[in-house]
């Protein structure tokens, strides 16, 4: 025999498999629907988010969780997700806080933050294999991500997000502190009548912000932020759902305040294709 023989003999022989050995079983992978059934018995809270997501509520003394559960494409990794903020503008967001985000990614391994640069939101993720999965293992990862999303509050809080204000904002700012009725609201372009507009309040507590509908129901808070731009003083709005970037002028007990998600008003005027909401506030006596 050859060398060349004998070599493609060898090599041929290393890949026969020994006589009696399977081929090792083929997982079993859980559906989108069976995910869902072993995650509500195991106790949690679910609700359907489109038809290949789900929301999973953790629930324990002092602390609650919600968490996104969905299968990956090709359906071997079963992916929990938790979103705590969208990003408007990453590169308004101070380099400390990136930084930050980074380092305590070794600390959450095998999660992972990340930033999605579609929706600009940024999610603490976890990657499971789907195969075979047991409901025991299910909820050790699922209470893994749950432990790791309270002991990283202090890297994915709304106040991280929100660049710092210099001292003439915050005095610009301290004039609005207080509470303030709508007496016009004009939504990106479309007017309320005022008796609707009147149902809507703004209070202002420092830097913290609630945007209430009647007595109860809070429609936006968060953070605000005040300054300069073009000659004209500024007011930003910082929420965990996004930002936008506004105008205001205050005349007496009349606060008038415009902004945009997209970018800044020049004008104090509610527009339906720039997307630009109009307010005009009284200060509640």
């Amino acid at each position: 025999m050859t060398r060349i023989g004998l070599a493609s003999a060898v090599l041929t022989a290393a890949f026969v498999a020994p006589p009696g050995r399977a081929d090792p079983p083929t997982p079993t992978r859980l559906t989108n629907d069976g995910l869902v059934k072993m995650l509500t018995k195991l106790g949690y809270e679910t609700r359907a988010l489109g038809k290949t997501s789900t929301e999973v509520i953790v629930d324990r003394p002092g602390w609650q969780s919600v968490i996104s559960a969905h299968l990956s494409t090709d359906g071997t990794r079963i992916w929990l997700d938790a979103w705590f903020v969208t990003v408007t503008r990453p590169e308004d967001v101070p380099a400390a806080t990136w930084k930050k985000i980074l380092a305590r990614n070794e600390d959450v391994s095998p999660a992972v933050f990340s930033l999605n640069p579609k929706s600009k939101r940024l999610f603490l993720s976890l990657a499971v294999p789907n195969e075979d999965v047991t409901p025991a293992a299910l909820r050790k990862e699922v209470e893994y991500l749950d432990t790791q999303i309270e002991k990283t509050q202090d890297v994915w809080k709304l106040a991280n997000f929100v660049p710092p204000m210099t001292a003439e904002g915050r005095k610009r700012l301290d004039p609005l502190a207080g509470t303030w009725t709508v007496t016009e609201f004009v939504d990106e372009g479309k007017p309320l009548d005022s008796e609707e507009a009147a149902g809507f309040k703004l209070t202002v507590d420092g830097e913290r912000f609630r945007f209430v509908k009647g007595e109860k129901t809070t429609i936006r808070s968060g953070q605000l932020v005040t300054g300069t731009a073009g000659g004209k003083p500024t007011l930003d709005r910082y929420t965990t759902g996004g930002s936008v970037r506004g105008i205001f002028k205050l005349d007496d007990d009349t606060l008038t305040w415009c902004f945009s998600a997209g970018d800044r008003p020049t004008r104090f005027a509610g527009d339906e294709k720039t997307r630009t909401t109009l307010l005009v506030l009284k200060r509640a006596k």
